[in-house]
């Protein structure tokens, strides 16, 4: 069981995310905390942010940018 809290705080993304991995039979389990933040464009729709966790267990998160700012992410990703 994953459990994943994504929260918009001024150019940053926020992750928190806790994963529950059972190890047995006998009720064990493993206990994941993850916390880190992703900077974004101001352009990011904070409505449109979702996080989920894939089946190899890695962390995807997307978020829809406005139409009219793609042409300069792009100039931006070219420029680091």
């Amino acid at each position: 069981t994953s459990d994943i809290s994504v929260q918009l705080e001024g150019p940053k993304i926020l992750i928190h995310c806790h994963t529950i991995e059972p190890t047995d039979k006998r009720g064990n389990y493993r206990k994941h905390e993850l916390k880190t933040e992703l900077l974004v464009p101001d352009v990011v729709d904070d409505e449109t942010i979702a996080a989920y966790l894939t089946e190899d267990g890695d962390l995807i998160v997307e978020g829809k940018y406005h139409s009219w700012a793609w042409k300069e992410i792009k100039k931006k990703r070219r420029i680091e």
